[in-house]
């Protein structure tokens, strides 16, 4: 008699557990393995070099006295491109009396000097020089241009220029009072002239120092005076002969107001004026009596 026997729930568990046991140590080996030969197939990725900071260069305008003026910093990096660091960067003044510099690279200037401006970023260091000018003090020359005659103001085509030194060249013109202005002058010595049109000009000798200055001009017209001229009728003496005598001469005056004399061209001749008369010791020909002014 053959007895069959059934396998309980409880064998059949353990059976299970045991098969696992063995196969997965069997299953952990097979995934590393697959793990480190994917690993080998595949390059790394290279790490890129860190940039550095070859230079600094500051540039920016020395400003005038009292002005500011913005200052840049820029970094050139090892890579070959640049950078600007003006916000990053340390800022300094070698001398704060003549220039000073804020943390965002602005520039004052305080006195007339020279200093250096200098920017710092990752330890590297770039400066530019700058020069304060001193303030140039000017002055204005003023004054009234008349004729010397009636005291009245020139207000057309009249002027006062300077006519050398420092200033040479620089000019005003009469406004409707007859003054004039010529602003923006160096200290200095110079000579002005005052002219006008119709009238003769003017020059003064002006010694100008820290202060404004005016210097008036009275102008002298010019002499409105035309040349004299005259015409004489007959203009010649006429042909008579060897016979003593006179004859008269017309004199008619065409330009000018100037006086007159009269000549001959024969010694023989004698000349009165007014009524201009030449009388001849003879008559030997024709001779000329002039009249000059």
């Amino acid at each position: 008699m053959q007895i069959r026997l059934k396998p309980d729930a409880t064998h059949k568990r353990l059976s299970m557990f045991q098969q696992l046991r063995v196969a997965l140590p069997v299953l952990l080996l097979a995934g590393c393995g697959g793990n480190s030969s994917s690993s080998s197939s595949t390059p790394s990725t290279p790490v890129a070099p860190t940039a550095t900071v070859s230079s600094i260069a500051v540039s920016g305008n020395s400003p005038a006295l009292g002005d500011t003026s913005q200052f840049t910093a820029t970094a050139t990096l090892s890579t070959g491109s640049t950078q600007d660091v003006t916000a990053q960067a340390t800022w300094q003044s070698s001398d704060a009396a003549v220039a000073t510099v804020s943390s965002a690279g602005i520039v004052r200037s305080m006195a007339a000097g020279e200093a250096d401006i200098t920017a710092t970023y990752s330890g590297v260091r770039g400066s530019q020089h700058v020069r304060v000018a001193a303030a140039v003090v000017t002055r204005t020359l003023t004054g009234i241009i008349t004729d010397d005659s009636t005291g009245r103001p020139i207000v057309e085509q009249a002027e006062a220029q300077i006519m050398d030194g420092e200033n040479a060249g620089k000019a005003g013109r009469v406004d409707a009072n007859g003054r004039y202005a010529i602003p923006d002058l160096a200290p200095g010595t110079f000579m002005v002239r005052a002219r006008a049109t119709g009238y003769e000009s003017r020059d003064h000798q002006v010694a100008m120092d820290a202060t404004d200055m005016r210097v008036d001009f009275a102008l002298r017209a010019q002499s409105r005076d035309v040349p004299c001229s005259y015409a004489l009728t007959p203009d010649s003496i006429p042909d008579v002969g060897y016979i003593p005598g006179q004859i008269s001469v017309a004199i008619r005056r065409t330009s000018g107001s100037c006086a007159w004399s009269a000549s001959t061209d024969a010694n023989w001749k004698r000349i009165r004026a007014w009524p201009l008369v030449v009388a001849a010791s003879r008559w030997i020909g024709p001779a000329a009596a002039r009249v000059s002014p």
